[in-house]
């Protein structure tokens, strides 16, 4: 009888912005989604800091088949960072707003080898509140009110978990059926499903 073939796991690397809500998403996304027989997933343990240490971060762990940093709208990368993220892609330049990045530059030939999530509006709190289907104070980054879109839309949030353990949270309100309905309207939930998917 001949060897059992052995299937090569899928790894993938994520540097996160730093929440643990960011994180607390993740793992719920990944209880839904990812097989772990087929799919490794190794978070940044530290987590946080600019975006530049963000991407520079993931930078240095582009050997995964998979890498992605997962940060805010409302700090962008600086003309430095674009540069050499523009060298990765293999693109001429990056001059496009944040939240357009992975859109409109990646590597189209392996599109999930290094990727970009933008939560936006504005920050992570926003885009759970568009995913969610609540209402959002702050549609759009504003960079001169940056500070205080932030808080309101962490406030916004609060509100609409309340007292619940967020993955218990999830689990009432964003059911797999739910999360399949909205990676439709919304690229970057669907773009996260694919990366810790098999």
């Amino acid at each position: 009888m001949g060897k059992k073939k052995r299937f090569k796991k899928i790894t993938v690397y994520g540097v996160l912005e730093g929440t643990k809500d960011e994180r607390n998403f993740l793992e719920y996304l990944q209880a839904l989604y990812s097989d772990t027989k087929k799919v490794h997933i190794t978070l940044d343990p530290k987590g946080g800091g600019s975006p530049d240490h963000l991407l520079e971060t993931a930078l240095k762990n582009t050997d995964r088949n998979r890498c992605f940093v997962w940060m805010d709208e409302d700090e962008d990368l600086t003309p430095e960072s674009r540069k050499t993220l523009a060298k990765c892609w293999k693109v001429k330049e990056i001059v496009c707003p944040l939240k357009n990045i992975h859109a409109t530059h990646h590597n189209a030939n392996n599109p999930l080898k290094f990727v970009i999530v933008i939560s936006h509006p504005v920050c992570f709190e926003g885009f759970m509140l568009e995913l969610l289907g609540k209402n959002n104070p702050h549609p759009v980054l504003i960079p001169a009110n940056r500070d205080k879109q932030v808080q309101d839309l962490k406030n916004a949030f609060k509100s609409v978990i309340g007292t619940i353990k967020p993955s218990d949270f999830y689990e009432i309100h964003l059911l797999k059926a739910t999360l399949e309905t909205k990676r439709k309207a919304i690229p970057e939930l669907d773009l996260l499903i694919k990366l810790i998917s098999h």
